[in-house]
């Protein structure tokens, strides 16, 4: 430490610090921790971030962890130690770095604006049946434990590779500093260690420069600095609130959500944490102005009744999938799975309901261990309506946590993390794939019982990957425009959970039209594709029908991956636009097989894929497409094989 950054006005209650940068990097606002958490509403990413967190820390297992959040507040002349951290701001304002940076600018009028009332707005959220975060009594800086990781670290996390807990990057408790308009939040805990409460403050802000030295951005309230807490509480709420049980609190300073915090609350908790709620894992209760309103399995059913009289579509979803958890069939891991990667049937639970004379689309909600929502599959046209929800337990929600996102909204085989004492011989694609197959297969199972096969063929063609909603649904035409990384067209046979059809397809002709394209600028390449295709037009196309197809995302293209059911010389992929998003023929702009380019061309209809290589029966072969517009494409491919006239 150099000694302009010790502070000013030291206390025996704690002060502000903040170290030199030892990189020497001078540090603005825009923190990447922050940054993908402001994509949605501050408030709904607090929820989930924190609601996880508290759930990972459940003490008694046979109880439901209780959250508590209340619109509380502090005098502004109450702040700790308020002088030295305005002191801090006024550093910053006056470093010449950020005399053209409106970022920087805005958070110092922000910060400003808030010390000039006479009282801030605080949202205290606080959780019960926890352990606490531990660590705080015997305080390290180097140490690795809860309290260390929720109140100053990044980019770790203390859960277990072989745990199913929520977090997985150790970047969730930045979700609320984006609630404060001024980046401020306190952490409080006590846990069986001591019967003490243990306190901290942290802000994210700019560098300051000052005599050539350069700060960090990360401003500490604490006793000492090093970072050790303090042994009291330092905030003085208007409530008087304390705590005197085991578990955590975090104190959201200057809170931006005050307008409708009830209302949104309650929608946001309950489409990420409905299932958490309604297997007891979870109870939620918000105070406003002392009025305490409770959010628990016992009155699930009236609160979701009362929220979908909004009828917006979030709302509406919300309805669905309890009426799925409800009233719905429930289903356990076909033996199929259980046998191929040694898990139990319970590892894995699907509650499944069908909407007759719905006109709404049907959606199938994606949740782990803790209930907290992923993602969701969802389609867009059929006639058959029907809402799910899919519950990953034990191992399957283990491997499937090691999939997530850093903001845990969706399962990609690509994001998949090893571990140096890992036991799981999986491979993550092929769990995920007959995972999807396998949902595809029981709703293939409700329906085809009322319905026949038929509708499920044209079902299937419609399911896509959404992820999360935002809550936002004056957004929704321009969110879903900007989809990523989707499902489409997922069509499997025989995943063992029905029994197998006894209808059999014939070998269908197909008429092959199109013309060779890509990149064929030059006469000799344009000459040679006419000679090819000129022997592709001599060639008969019949349809054939593989073992197994999947269609799945993998950042910028589409993988197509099949089980050849037959030894193919030559062969063909069509690929067409489906459901509500069919349009004119894409443009494709390159296409490989296991990495090698392939021709392709386009009909006034469909993308053609010339596979001139031999493929080998029961072989798994990716064609991988990349999309002038992306992966926001629902697709259905059919195989052909080819032969010489």
């Amino acid at each position: 430490m150099v000694s302009i950054f010790k502070n000013i006005n030291k206390t025996q209650r704690g002060n502000w610090y903040v170290p030199v940068s030892e990189q020497m990097n001078v540090n603005g606002v825009n923190d990447a921790n922050q940054k993908i958490f402001q994509k949605n509403s501050p408030l709904k990413s607090m929820l989930r971030e924190n609601i996880q967190n508290s759930l990972d820390a459940k003490d008694d297992p046979s109880k439901s962890v209780e959250i508590e959040i209340e619109l509380d507040s502090i005098k502004s002349n109450d702040f700790p130690e308020k002088e030295t951290f305005i002191k801090y701001v006024k550093k910053i304002k006056n470093s010449k770095r950020w005399k053209n940076d409106s970022d920087v600018k805005r958070l110092v009028s922000n910060i400003m604006e808030a010390f000039s009332k006479n009282e801030m707005s605080v949202l205290r959220f606080s959780d019960y049946n926890t352990k606490g975060a531990t660590g705080a009594t015997k305080y390290k800086p180097t140490n690795s434990n809860p309290w260390n990781l929720l109140t100053s670290t990044n980019n770790a996390t203390g859960n277990s590779s072989k745990s199913g807990s929520g977090g997985s990057f150790g970047v969730g408790k930045n979700a609320s500093k984006v609630a404060s308009d001024i980046n401020t939040v306190f952490y409080m805990t006590r846990s069986d260690e001591s019967k003490n409460n243990y306190q901290l403050g942290s802000a994210t802000l700019a560098s300051y420069i000052e005599d050539n030295n350069i700060s960090g951005n990360i401003y500490t309230f604490a006793a000492q600095e090093d970072k050790k807490p303090l042994e009291e509480n330092v905030l003085k709420l208007s409530s008087g609130y304390s705590r005197d049980t085991n578990g955590t609190d975090v104190f959201i300073i200057a809170f931006n959500g005050v307008d409708d915090l009830k209302e949104n609350a309650t929608k946001y908790i309950l489409s990420e944490f409905l299932v958490s709620i309604f297997l007891g894992k979870l109870s939620v209760s918000i105070l406003i102005d002392k009025e305490k309103y409770i959010i628990n399995k016992d009155n699930l059913y009236n609160i979701v009744e009362e929220i979908t009289s909004n009828n917006d579509e979030t709302s509406k979803n919300i309805n669905y999938y309890f009426s799925a958890l409800n009233e719905g069939v429930k289903y356990n891991l076909s033996k199929e799975l259980c046998e191929t990667f040694d898990f139990e049937p319970t590892d894995g639970s699907i509650y499944l309901v069908e909407r007759p004379g719905d006109a709404d689309p049907s959606t199938f909600l994606m949740t782990r261990e803790t209930g907290m929502t992923i993602f969701t599959l969802k389609r867009f046209v059929s006639s058959a309506k029907v809402s799910g929800v899919f519950v990953a337990s034990g191992k399957l929600s283990v491997l499937l946590r090691r999939m997530e996102d850093v903001t845990h909204t969706q399962w990609n085989p690509e994001y998949f993390r090893k571990s140096d004492d890992d036991d799981f011989n999986v491979s993550p694609k092929q769990l995920y794939s007959k995972l999807i197959a396998y949902i595809h297969g029981v709703v293939k199972d409700i329906i085809s019982q009322e319905k026949g096969d038929s509708v499920f063929d044209s079902l299937m063609n419609d399911f896509i990957y959404i992820p999360e909603d935002t809550g936002d649904d004056s957004n929704k035409d321009n969110d879903e425009s900007e989809i990523k990384n989707h499902i489409s067209n997922v069509k499997i046979k025989n995943v063992g959970v029905n029994k197998p059809s006894t209808k059999t397809k014939k070998n269908k002709k197909v008429v092959v039209l199109g013309t060779n394209s890509g990149s064929n600028n030059d006469n000799k390449t344009k000459t040679s594709a006419k000679k090819q295709y000129k022997k592709d037009s001599k060639t008969t196309w019949t349809e054939i029908y593989p073992n197994e197809e999947f269609l799945i995302p993998d950042k910028e293209k589409m993988n197509y991956i099949f089980t050849s059911s037959s030894s193919l010389k030559k062969s063909l992929l069509i690929a067409t636009i489906v459901g509500e998003t069919k349009k004119e023929v894409p443009t494709l702009i390159e296409a490989t097989l296991d990495g090698g380019k392939l021709r392709h061309s386009s009909d006034s209809k469909s993308v053609l894929i010339y596979i001139d290589d031999p493929i080998e029966k029961n072989t798994q072969p990716k064609i991988s497409m990349k999309f002038k517009e992306g992966t926001n494409l629902g697709l259905e491919v059919r195989v052909l094989k080819g032969v010489n006239k």
